[in-house]
């Protein structure tokens, strides 16, 4: 095995400026004309490193901090003795940690101390990360002088060169030597932008110490002549460590990728990988995916990368085997079939600035095209070096921005058309509705709030799901109907539960919606089915104003000795407030899983409060809202959101519009004895006979039909005015 050790080191300090013209600097010079003890014939039996920090002791090097373990004396050189290859005390010196990006090169003399063929194992580490770079010379027992040039170094961090001998072996080192040419300067970071209107936002970084920063803002566009096909790969199998597979090359960059693994046999704790890489142009390659055979079972065999995951310039998919254990290989391969691999000319960039240089941290622009996708980037330049670009941010036009609402149509007794102004950039909308109740009179046993997880459809018993989402938003997951949440989460059909706290103490929780419990003196009652999984365990519900917080307001225990199914009701006499949650938790900090929910309380007459009703995700800028009582009046608000390069944008609330429902908007119809219900993917008539056409809202003729008893119109998701003898109603039909 062979190791990076990151001890905390003295850096070398620079004579030259961070960020001087480029000159060559000698970062490194040693030619261990300290190590005066022992020979080559007979090196030194002391190992002269300090076993507690893994560094050669100061006094034998001319610069201070050189990680090592095994170093001996050998009359003027460096020898690294014999250890064993499988344990942790493998030999190895390495020069100490410093400012090391730019051109680097390294020299040195080698030899083995026996007479033969071997490998110098040298790698270039971040002091943070990690190896970034190998190089293997192949050494013989006769000195012989190597020179090593890269630019791999980080550029944000500090690195040193590590050498030790291949499998464990002695070898003598001698005369290094690092020089460096600052050729090359940090980039700087980018921030999230700051929208300030769908047409002006502020872009954000954070500037080096170079000179001068300088900032390019772009939007992408399709040229006029586009170029795209589809080509295939045929089906392959992958059986050893190293195998790879890589397709022919694109006419033009990727844009999407969708293939099928099938692993040979379904093993939890394998540690055999296929990894799936994109090659660039100019040869360079990223990672797509690591997938081993647990994660297939998990999440299935079939996976697909979009433009957004495949970036820019791929001209290549390379599918390669490769495994932690060497156990694997002889059990395990990897077949990939169903490949599709899609091409098409790239957008073209078109500059609003490039290259501007800029003081501080941000820059506001203005009057952008809300419908055009910008991207802004960072350089920093000293003189005649400029940096490479920072990361591409996207100018999302979500994030900090309301949706602007629009008033209900198609407003009936039981049902309404939820309406908004697009965003350009939204790739799906939550509609979230609110019941306004308002006691007549007293109203004892008021259900608030019911849920019963009939929505979690997916994980098992003996595979619960689970998520990386610290807090998980169900409604948005469409696990439940209202804006439930859960903290480590993870779920079982028809139940939604949490592995419980976490080792660094985060609490599992299955919460409730936002919900107002100050009418009845704050008195209320909450019933649940809770599956535990603890003996002598205790659930509690507690009162919180947000998810993260350490204290609650109040709380309530039920003991529930043994595991299993429990039937719980937590009656609190007081303590209820405005806007609060509803938390489930346990006392022991183990897992549970929540079947059903009910929030209660007693209404007295004139008390009112707005409940969460349902919550509707739509991708058009409408949602038709259905099935409601109709003894209440509503309100929704909605929220825009987008997922790009994993990160999730999301809107703020829009401001809420209120909805009265209209019984007479189907008094007409009703008097024709006709209903009309919109569905996924068409449109319901039930009638004695009518004649019904129907058209778009403008006025093309979509479907008519003599309708005598029950029609489905099959239509393209959208809006559509259904026409009868007496009536006309608008009618969304959804996806």
């Amino acid at each position: 095995m062979k190791h990076c050790f990151l001890t905390v080191a003295t850096a070398l300090a620079l004579s030259a400026a961070a960020y001087a013209a480029p000159e060559k600097v000698t970062v490194v010079d040693e030619d261990f004309s300290l190590f005066t003890a022992g020979s080559e014939a007979a090196p030194d039996a002391a190992d002269i490193c300090d076993p507690n920090t893994y560094t050669v002791l100061a006094k034998y090097t001319k610069q201070p901090g050189w990680p090592g373990t095994g170093v001996h004396q050998a009359g003027g050189v460096c020898y690294l003795g014999a250890s064993d290859y499988d344990g942790d005390d493998t030999a190895f010196i390495s020069t100490p940690v410093s400012e090391l990006f730019g051109t680097v090169t390294l020299t040195f003399r080698a030899r083995l101390r026996e007479a033969g063929k071997g490998q110098l194992w040298v790698a270039l580490c971040d002091d943070y990360t990690g190896p970034i770079e190998y190089y293997y010379p192949e050494l013989t027992g006769e000195w012989k002088t190597f020179t090593y040039t890269t630019k791999k170094a980080s550029l944000d961090g500090e690195c040193n060169f590590q050498f030790s001998a291949d499998r464990g072996g002695c070898l003598f080192i001698d005369d290094i030597k690092v020089e460096r040419v600052i050729d090359v300067i940090p980039s700087p970071n980018v921030d999230l932008p700051v929208n300030l209107s769908p047409t002006s936002f502020i872009a954000r970084w954070e500037p080096t110490d170079a000179p001068e920063q300088l900032l390019s803002l772009y939007y992408k566009q399709l040229p006029a002549q586009v170029n795209s096909g589809v080509m295939q790969m045929d089906e392959f199998t992958l059986t050893a460590e190293g195998q790879s597979k890589v397709s022919a090359a694109a006419e033009e960059p990727v844009i999407d990728m969708v293939c099928t693994v099938e692993p040979s046999i379904d093993d939890p704790y394998s540690y055999s990988m296929l990894a799936v890489k994109a090659i660039r142009k100019g040869g360079k390659v990223s990672y797509l995916a690591q997938l081993n055979p647990n994660y297939i079972k998990r999440y299935g065999p079939t996976f697909h990368f979009d433009e957004e995951t495949l970036g820019e310039d791929v001209e290549k998919i390379e599918f390669e085997y490769f495994t932690r254990d060497e156990d694997d290989e002889e059990d395990i391969h990897f077949t990939v079939k169903d490949i599709h691999i899609i091409w098409r000319t790239q957008p073209e960039k078109h500059y609003l600035c490039e290259r501007e240089a800029v003081t501080g941290k941000e820059r506001t622009f203005e009057n952008i095209d809300p419908e055009r996708e910008h991207f802004y980037y960072v350089e920093a330049r000293d003189g005649e070096i400029i940096s490479e670009p920072s990361y591409h941010m996207w100018v999302d036009g979500i994030s900090g921005l309301k949706v602007t609402p629009l008033a209900a149509t198609q407003v009936g007794s039981n049902c309404f058309l939820a309406n908004w102004e697009a965003m350009p950039h939204a790739s799906e909308y939550t509609v979230n509705v609110s019941r306004n109740v308002k006691a007549e009179e007293d109203m004892p046993g008021t259900v608030l709030i019911s849920e019963d997880f009939s929505r979690v459809t997916t994980g098992e018993w003996s595979n619960p799901g689970t998520t990386f989402e610290p807090v998980l938003n169900l409604a948005e997951q469409g696990m439940a109907g209202t804006p439930w949440q859960a903290t480590n989460a993870c779920w079982v059909k028809g139940m939604m539960g949490t592995f419980g706290t976490t080792w660094y103490g985060s609490a599992g929780l299955v919460v409730s919606p936002r919900i107002s419990l100050h009418n009845n003196g704050g008195a209320f009652r909450v019933k649940a089915d809770i599956m535990t999984t603890q003996k002598d365990e205790t659930m509690w519900v507690v009162l919180m104003h947000d998810v993260s917080d350490t204290e609650s307001i109040c709380g309530m225990p039920v003991a529930m000795a043994e595991p299993g199914m429990h039937s719980g009701e937590w009656v609190f006499e007081s303590g209820g407030e405005p806007d609060v949650l509803v938390a489930f938790m346990s006392q022991t900090g183990g897992s549970f899983f929540v079947d059903s929910a009910e929030i209660i309380q007693d209404l007295k007459k004139g008390e009112s409060l707005s409940l969460p009703y349902t919550i509707e995700t739509s991708q058009m800028n409408s949602a038709f809202i259905d099935n409601l009582p109709k003894d209440s009046d509503y309100t929704y608000t909605v929220t825009a959101r987008r997922t790009r390069d994993n990160f999730n944008y999301r809107s703020d609330e829009s401001e809420p519009v209120a909805v009265v429902l209209d019984p007479s908007s189907v008094d007409a119809l009703a008097a024709e004895g006709i209903a009309i219900r919109g569905i996924a993917g068409g449109i319901e008539v039930k009638a004695e006979r009518a004649e019904v056409l129907v058209s778009d809202l403008q006025g093309r003729i979509a479907a008519r039909a003599s309708v005598a008893g029950s029609h489905t119109f099959q239509l393209e998701p959208g809006i559509y005015l259904v026409k009868t003898p007496k009536s006309v109603v608008k009618v969304v039909v959804r996806f």
